[in-house]
């Protein structure tokens, strides 16, 4: 066993500050997906209210602002997703899920945390930090709902309507993204704050790693 792979399968993932840290930022994404919703609503109020017609500047001025604020946060939830996901991956699976897709979110991390630094720097500049930035976000998301696709069988110990939300979740995260289809953003909350709360409840109250596939007994 190489050296990544010992740390990301060490009992560290378990100590009471690392799942305390998970709970939370389990809920921050929770609320943050019902905050984006909201930012959206927003945002639609002065295209209804100046329909057809020319805004004042402060309206304009609050819809970017409010398209703004929102494409950062999507963003900012992203690596938390994949945290969360590469957590749940070592601690949560039976047999820690499949090492291939352990490998793959531990890879894709590195892009997830650097999205939300090209959104925020396309928003404040209007222009693209890198080439084809907007493939970054399909494919990482596509990743995401892969990874958790692939594992459906490792998670049977979860209530089936959780496991049928969490599927639901990461695919419409693909759909409104590779579509873009903003209108999307008011099921996020819908389908992802069930299982995200759940993940926030449950996390404090792991005591142990599960097995991994070949493990003696």
């Amino acid at each position: 066993m190489n050296a990544l792979e010992a740390y990301f399968q060490g009992e560290w993932l378990i100590f009471p500050a690392v799942k305390h840290a998970v709970a939370g930022l389990a809920r921050a994404a929770a609320w943050g997906y019902v905050l984006v919703a909201v930012l959206w609503l927003m945002g639609l109020v002065p295209v209804l209210v100046w329909n057809g017609e020319i805004m004042p500047v402060a309206a304009s001025a609050f819809l970017v602002l409010s398209m703004a604020l929102r494409a950062v946060l999507t963003a900012l939830l992203l690596p938390a997703l994949y945290g969360l996901a590469l957590w749940c991956h070592h601690v949560l699976l039976a047999g820690r899920g499949l090492a291939a897709t352990r490998w793959v979110l531990l890879i894709l991390l590195i892009f997830a945390v650097l999205h939300p630094v090209c959104v925020s720097y396309t928003c404040l500049s209007g222009k693209l930090l890198f080439a084809n930035q907007a493939l970054v976000s399909v494919v990482l998301y596509t990743s995401l709902a892969a990874v958790v696709s692939l594992n459906w069988f490792c998670m049977a110990a979860l209530p089936l309507h959780l496991r049928l939300a969490l599927l639901l979740f990461v695919w419409l995260l693909v759909v409104q993204t590779a579509l873009s289809v903003p209108v999307l953003q008011l099921l996020l909350p819908c389908a992802g704050f069930l299982p995200l709360r759940g993940l926030a409840h449950l996390a404090p109250l792991v005591v142990s790693l599960p097995p991994r596939e070949g493990d003696d007994k």
